[in-house]
């Protein structure tokens, strides 16, 4: 008789899930372009992961901050603008694991900045990054093999898990002339311009994946005519985009997540065809990353049986968390900003970002946490000012979680904030979030792993047919084990009792049993 033997399943695990904090330092000068630093008014930090991968149990990260310094020079108390971009890399200890094929994904984000000038033309930088850390692999798990045998027979059933697809990455350039309005000042002298986008609308078809977003074009310049109120303008050119992206596993009703970030970007003021500077040139990219989730199956052992034999086998239980639902929803935080000393008395950029964010089911939908960040550059009676306003926000999103929900997780992306200064110096902002919902659950797979023993069956009084009288619980495999007979053959012997899952149907009374070895 054929002894049962085991072979090896595998089923993708998250290994790893951690935040990564790493600070930077950047200690440079100026330009030679670039007058003196009289007094810093804005110092941005935008990090990018370039690589993120699993080397000898190490998870080894490589990516580029870029910092933006808008401060003011002793030319006329004029603004100017500079960039430097710095390169850096985080190795991290992958904890010990069994798994195979690590594959990790990193987001960064800055979660501090500061500056200090050591000279005029020398500032140093420090950022603090906090990288999103995530590392994909393989379990293996030993599973009796299903393959038949003459005399050794296996109930079947099928797992289905999620499985990642392979992630696409596509590059989107873009060159747009963008006029002003008739209410818009001529630019005179152009401080800085910058490109962003906001989250995208996806849909999903065969092979490929359709995104609508928005692309917002910002400029600080100095008009022409210096005669009237503020000596600068901020202009503001949003731009509809329409990506297409080639995805050989997308399709209609799959897990699908988009994922859209400004590489390169240049903005430049342009003369219209009446020769007045009233254009702005805006050249930049769009990179892509699109992963979707796919479904695998493999067939287990759920029971089995031996002609001449008992056979003992181990039974293995793992839990495997699945996607059972995404969903996109918007919601509205209204924060209320104290007046401080010099108060703003007009406003050029306010801008707003969103960290540390969680999600909790909660009764009727999921309960949102997390920090909104306002940062606003505006006038003063005093100069050109610039400040960052820290608000916790806690938000109720109405949804219909799954049942046996294990695990929510929630990226919250502002897109759209809308403040108004009040006469007291105080500032009021209603932001306009998307958050992207995922919820998982754990499914446990039960299956046969291993053979234990196997023992010599009991005697049998020898019959050549026999007629048995089933339960309703009863089965084709039921029957076929309790007689240890072929089930393809017991079925075969009784066309009318089972159906084609092997459940007995409705008025069967009687079964026949062959004994095929007499």
């Amino acid at each position: 008789m054929s002894k049962p033997t085991s072979t090896q399943i595998r089923f993708p695990a998250r290994i790893w899930d951690t935040i990564l904090d790493k600070e930077t330092e950047f200690d440079g000068a100026l330009p030679d372009y670039c007058p003196d630093i009289v007094r810093l008014i804005r110092v941005d930090c935008t990090p990018y992961t370039d690589s993120c991968q699993v080397i000898d149990n190490k998870v080894q990260i490589g990516g580029r901050v870029i910092y933006d310094i808008l401060y003011e020079t002793d030319h006329r108390n004029k603004l100017r603008f500079c960039s430097f971009t710095q390169e850096f890399r985080h190795t991290a200890d992958l904890p010990k694991t069994d798994a195979d094929s690590p594959e990790a994904h990193c987001k960064v984000t800055c979660s501090k900045i500061t500056c200090r000038m050591l000279s005029p033309r020398r500032p140093a930088l420090r950022a603090r990054l906090e990288l999103h850390t995530t590392v994909l692999g393989n379990i293996a798990v030993n599973a009796l093999s299903v393959q038949p045998t003459g005399d050794l027979f296996f109930a079947k059933k099928t797992l289905c898990y999620d499985v990642p697809d392979e992630v696409q990455k596509r590059e989107f350039r873009f060159e747009e002339s963008l006029p002003l309005l008739q209410g818009e000042e001529s630019i005179g002298e152009m401080i800085y311009g910058t490109v962003t986008v906001q989250p995208p609308q996806t849909t999903v078809t065969k092979g490929s994946i359709l995104a609508k977003t928005t692309a917002s074009v910002k400029v600080l310049y100095q008009p022409e005519d210096l005669t009237q109120g503020s000596s600068y303008r901020m202009a503001v050119k949003n731009l509809p985009l329409t990506l297409a992206l080639e995805v050989p596993d997308a399709e209609d009703g799959k897990h699908c997540s988009l994922q859209l970030e400004v590489g390169a970007q240049s903005v430049i003021p342009e003369l219209d065809q009446y020769g007045e500077s009233r254009l702005l040139k805006a050249n930049f990219t769009v990179n892509a990353v699109a992963r979707t989730m796919g479904k695998a199956e493999i067939e287990v052992a759920e029971d089995l049986f031996a002609r001449k034999a008992v056979v003992t086998a181990c039974r293995t239980e793992i839990s495997l968390p699945r996607v059972a639902s995404t969903a996109d929803r918007s919601f509205t935080v209204d924060l209320k900003l104290p007046a401080e000393e010099p108060v703003f008395t007009a406003l050029y950029d306010t801008t707003v970002r969103a960290g540390r964010v969680k999600a909790l089911s909660a009764d009727g939908g999921v309960e949102l946490t997390g920090t909104l960040t306002v940062s606003v550059l505006g006038d003063s009676m005093e100069g050109v000012l610039h400040r960052d306003h820290m608000a916790e926000f806690v938000q109720f999103i109405p949804a219909e979680l799954p049942v046996g929900l294990t695990e929510i997780t929630a990226e919250a992306m502002p897109f759209e904030i809308m403040p108004t200064l009040h006469s007291d110096g105080s500032l009021s902002a209603r932001v306009i979030c998307n958050a992207s919902l995922t919820c998982r659950r754990a499914e446990i797979m039960s299956f046969l792993s291993e053979p234990v023993k196997q023992a010599d069956p009991p005697e049998e009084e020898p019959y050549s047919v026999a007629y048995f009288y089933p339960a309703k619980t009863d089965t084709l495999w039921s029957v076929a084990k309790k007689y240890r007979i072929d089930p393809a053959r017991l079925k075969a012997d009784n066309p009318t009792s089972f159906d084609e899952s092997g459940r007995l149907l409705p008025g069967t009374r009687t079964i026949t049993v062959i004994n095929q070895a007499v």
